[in-house]
């Protein structure tokens, strides 16, 4: 970490994972504030929100207006759209069928995704990487086993949260992933916030088109005064602002740290979770998500154990 300590790119890129983190600790909260629609249905009208904030500012820019030319004929840009909405719809899904703390404890388990990605292209695995995702694993099968142990009712429903969480956690992983591939082998840097608009628009109609309640849902209930509220909050402070900002973490820093950042949501998360919806984690979430954090940091490399000093 010290060699890159004076580096202005990783710096940038530091801050921007923490704006990132700030942000995304309030999406379960907005996203309990609002009504129990089709997610698909929340998750366009995020989008569209989010796309109608970040493209007028693009548009004034010449520079910004060559950049989105130039992405949308890339095809590099269409995986990266198609993984930040793959993203957000599991997250709004996750949200709607599990408790804020467990859906964001499960989201932070990008590294270990990372990890298998390393394990698939044949790269070294270190001994701090193998001890990190056991005791992740492991941390998952206590968070899951309560409701392994009574898939019936609201067990099934928690698990059914659960294991979006963990798809959401995949994509974000695929997302960091293609991001720093992309930092590497192209001499052109992509322009992050070009990117998270293509992202957006795609989405809305991607979004929108498998969405039954676009056709159902009142408009005269959706523009009531906290609802509204509500959806602008997600659809700005936790999905503009956080798209562009991790997609600069995800270029300035190693895949490993940028996806580590996330280690902070779960705390934020639970503590919003708690003063403001007034729900309390449950007694398995507990060990259950020390294991996972812990498992996470020693994964990355942030927290070293004397006894994994051998690498």
């Amino acid at each position: 970490m010290d060699a890159f300590s004076s580096d202005p790119d990783y710096r940038r890129g530091l801050a921007a994972a923490g704006t990132t983190v700030f942000a995304w600790s309030f999406t379960g909260i907005f996203v309990r504030l609002l009504p129990a629609l089709c997610p698909f249905f929340l998750t366009g009208t995020r989008l569209l929100i989010a796309f109608s904030t970040v493209t007028p500012v693009l548009l004034v820019s010449r520079a910004k207006r060559r950049s989105l030319a130039r992405v949308l004929l890339t095809k590099r840009t269409w995986g990266l759209a198609s993984s930040l909405v793959a993203y957000y719809v599991l997250a709004v899904s996750a949200y709607q069928y599990a408790p804020v703390a467990e859906v964001s404890v499960l989201g932070a388990t990008g590294p270990l995704f990372v990890l298998g990605f390393k394990y698939l292209r044949r790269s070294e695995v270190k001994r701090h990487e193998a001890f990190g995702a056991l005791a992740a694993l492991v941390g998952v099968l206590v968070i899951f086993l309560p409701n392994l142990l009574n898939q019936h009712g609201a067990g099934a429903t928690r698990l059914r949260g659960h294991a979006l969480a963990l798809s959401c956690a995949f994509a974000a992983a695929v997302y960091a992933w293609q991001y720093r591939t992309a930092a590497k082998e192209s001499e052109e840097e992509i322009d992050p916030p070009a990117v998270s608009a293509v992202a957006f628009g795609f989405g809305t109609l991607v979004s929108f088109t498998l969405s039954p309640a676009l056709w159902t849902a009142s408009p005269e209930s959706l523009l009531k005064g906290p609802t509204l509220l509500a959806f602008l909050a997600l659809g700005i402070i936790s999905t503009a602002v956080p798209s562009v900002t991790y997609a600069i973490a995800s270029q300035k820093l190693p895949v490993v740290v940028a996806t580590t950042s996330q280690l902070l949501i779960p705390v934020f998360s639970t503590v919003l979770a708690a003063a403001l919806l007034r729900e309390l984690p449950s007694p398995w979430l507990v060990p259950g998500g020390a294991l996972v954090l812990l498992g996470m940091a020693s994964l990355s490399g942030v927290l070293k154990l004397r006894f994994l000093r051998a690498d």
